[in-house]
């Protein structure tokens, strides 16, 4: 302990402290390591630590719970002081710097109780589970990958009605309705995905394949707890442009073939320019 013992260890902080106190702004440095004295016990099972000079242990714990940054209530001239009494730990050993910060339960500025509030915050959302408004799976932020989401980042139109944009959902429920009344190859809606004009509810993989969550465009745009937030994706993919660049150019080579074939064609050219 640098040739003191405890009582003199005592009476150069106590003095130290009393002479701190005496200024508005000031700061102590301690090495920890050189101040604190630890026994270790070593065991079969495990080792163990502890604190032989405990009482210049608890007094140094107690100091640092006072040290403080504040300003003081205006005086009678409406002159504001600032008080800064800073303590400077320099520890080592990792169990004693452990025990400190515990200990000590260190005051938090308000700016620091924001940031750990904010990361609460991150962490429970990185932890619940919640459906991806791409590929309309469940995924936890957390574990999301990249690579793990596929998805179609765009819209799907039925040819026969090409100017109504449709989501996944209300697709499904046209094509669902279609088979429920057991139409022929013919009435079947002509549904396909306007990104990349494949046919709507065949078993291929989509088009795109990412990571779970908000398009890169949206993630500063659009909040994940508001309950809309699907919905807003899927209308931000009615405007994919590329895809409606597709769309167009598929439908007008579609209406020149469909126009070749005579009467067959003719009913379908009439039925693509409905509206």
């Amino acid at each position: 302990q640098n040739a003191f013992d405890e009582n003199q260890i005592f009476e150069l902080l106590t003095t130290t402290f009393l002479e701190c106190n005496e200024y508005n702004r000031s700061m102590l440095i301690f090495d920890i390591d050189s101040l604190i004295m630890l026994n270790k016990s070593d065991s079969e099972m495990s080792t163990s630590k502890s604190i032989s000079n405990i009482r210049v242990y608890q007094f140094i714990r107690e100091k640092c719970k006072t040290s403080i940054v504040e300003e003081t209530e205006p005086n009678e001239k409406g002159i504001v002081t600032k008080i800064e009494k800073w303590i400077v730990m320099i520890v080592k050993d990792p169990w004693l710097k452990n025990t400190l910060v515990d200990d000590i339960e260190f005051r938090k500025s308000s700016a620091q109780v924001l940031i750990d509030d904010t990361d609460e915050k991150k962490r429970i959302d990185g932890e619940t589970s919640r459906k991806c408004p791409k590929c309309l799976r469940n995924y936890t932020p957390k574990e999301a990958r990249d690579g793990s989401c596929y998805y179609h980042p765009g819209f799907v139109v039925d040819i026969d009605h090409p100017n109504e944009q449709l989501t996944s959902e209300k697709a499904q429920a046209i094509l669902q309705c279609a088979l429920l009344q057991k139409l022929s190859e013919q009435e079947m809606p002509k549904l396909l995905w306007a990104c990349c004009l494949r046919r709507y509810g065949e078993s291929i993989q989509p088009c795109e394949t990412g990571k779970c969550g908000l398009p890169k465009e949206l993630e500063d745009k659009v909040q994940m707890n508001n309950d809309d937030y699907i919905n807003l994706v899927q209308e931000h993919f009615k405007k994919n442009a590329t895809a409606k660049k597709n769309l167009d150019e598929f439908l007008r080579k579609y209406r020149q073939t469909a126009t070749k074939k005579g009467p067959t064609g003719t009913s379908v050219q009439s039925s693509t320019e409905r509206k």
